[in-house]
């Protein structure tokens, strides 16, 4: 039998949508699980995605008629504008981000099937374009009363880390997270069916994604970054223009096993795919490439001396190259967090994080590689923290969160002032500040693209 693609996958979600909408009386609904926007937390209590069986028990999957009455559609128009801190020396644009947005959100629900339609117009003055976007566009129904399916444009996420990515190999827009845009925009939508099975021994999750979607890399043309093979920084011109998955084989799987054992939050990870970034090169046609990419994982939240306590490790192994003997395709690795978080005074909410990323085969990548003095270190150590503090009845919300890698001696910061005004006007202002001793480390490199920035919203 013949898959279907992804074209094939949104258009039918998007035919079932339209005709809801359009033929039948809906009942409004909050659908939106996976894509809460906040960067606190991947899953379970913090972005809605509840791992508990309560709400799932057999006897609450009753036979009633669902009333009807008409769909939930709401309208978001936004502007932001961001700047270098110090004169690019690459980038000739002096500003990170200068848009206007307009976003047009629509669901509901009939019986047993739900739609969610979100559509946005951006005016992109950085990029010197206007588009339009599809963000989420997808149908919700249930074959059975313990099985949910999701079908079409989706934002998925899972994971316990706060901004560290260990299990969740789902899209991530790095364009917009660095350049000041609203935290949901880092992550970017799938073309994907997701599956989730409910019981009362283990849930089940299953993620399958027609055609590869990458992050939204950095290219060159809005930020610069170090290239390895030239040993400098570099920009756009030209772009950076990847060789993308291609053929039978561009899919990608990924499978969640979680339940709750008293307190605890326990899930078990795997993925089927590619790396999201195009960190391989091949000499042959002269282009970067995604290598093929496996992970497993495991990850346990649970209360803890007042707060939420975290841990979670994955397993990154590099199918292209599994003994790490390619200079050109990168090594495998073991990612480990552990988290803590808490409310230390009233509506002021500390975390705190610690992140360890060790290269396996690394004697191999040293003997192997033309540039080992651009190489990271076998472990890399990053330790975070984040602050929120909630003042003028949680309208005016003071937040930083700030990366420090020992390793690299390199960080990255991101304060931030947010005003609700009401529940239609929002204001924020924040800055996005890199700084390295090196400019070939991860942060280090982006040195250059440090740039403050203001948005503001109105919702209605």
């Amino acid at each position: 039998m013949k898959m279907p693609n992804r074209q094939n996958i949104f258009l039918l979600s998007l035919v079932i949508i339209t005709s809801l909408l359009v033929n039948t009386p809906l009942l409004a609904a909050d659908l939106n699980d996976d894509s809460s926007g906040h960067a606190v937390s991947n899953e379970t209590n913090r972005d809605g995605d509840d791992w508990g069986d309560d709400g799932w028990s057999d006897d609450e999957w009753g036979d009633e008629e669902e009333e009807e009455s008409p769909i939930e559609i709401n309208h978001t128009v936004s502007a932001g504008s961001g700047w270098f801190i110090d004169d690019h020396d690459l980038i000739d644009n002096n500003h990170s981000l200068l848009e206007a947005r307009y976003r047009l959100e629509a669901s509901g629900y009939y019986k047993s099937i739900s739609g969610v339609l979100k559509l946005e117009v951006i005016a992109d003055n950085v990029a010197d374009e206007t588009t339009i976007e599809n963000r989420e566009a997808y149908i919700l129904f249930s074959p059975v009363s313990n099985i949910d399916i999701r079908t079409g444009r989706q934002i998925l996420t899972w994971g316990t880390g706060d901004l560290f990515f260990l299990n969740d190999l789902f899209p991530k827009d790095w364009q917009s997270f660095f350049s000041g845009r609203e935290m949901e925009y880092l992550k970017s939508p799938s073309d994907a069916i997701k599956v989730s099975r409910f019981s009362k021994l283990i849930n089940l999750d299953i993620v399958w994604t027609p055609e590869f979607d990458p992050d939204v890399y950095l290219t060159g043309e809005r930020f610069s970054f170090f290239n390895p093979m030239t040993g400098q920084l570099v920009a756009a011109p030209p772009k950076l223009n990847p060789e993308e998955p291609a053929g039978s084989s561009d899919s990608e799987t990924a499978i969640r096993l979680y339940r709750n054992l008293g307190s605890s939050e326990l899930a078990f990870y795997g993925y089927y795919g590619f790396n999201k970034q195009p960190l391989a090169f091949d000499p042959a046609i002269g282009k970067n490439y995604f290598p093929e990419w496996q992970v497993y994982g495991a990850s346990a939240r649970n209360p803890m001396a007042g707060g939420i306590g975290n841990i979670e490790m994955a397993w990154h192994l590099s199918m292209d190259d599994k003994e790490g003997l390619d200079p050109f395709i990168p090594n495998g690795e073991i990612r480990f967090l552990l988290g803590y978080d808490k409310e230390i005074i009233s509506k002021l909410n500390l975390g705190l994080q610690y992140y360890l990323e060790h290269k396996l085969d690394y004697d191999s990548l040293i003997s192997n590689s033309f540039t080992p003095q651009f190489e990271p270190e076998e472990n890399r150590h990053v330790v975070s923290a984040r602050l929120n503090y909630r003042t003028l009845q949680e309208k005016l919300i003071w937040s930083f969160f700030g990366f420090y890698s020992p390793t690299d001696d390199d960080y990255y910061l991101i304060p931030s002032i947010t005003y609700r005004a009401n529940d239609l006007l929002t204001v924020e202002t924040g800055a996005n500040i890199f700084q390295g001793k090196e400019n070939y480390t991860f942060f280090g490199q982006l040195e250059d693209n440090s740039n403050i920035y203001t948005r503001i919203k109105l919702s209605y």
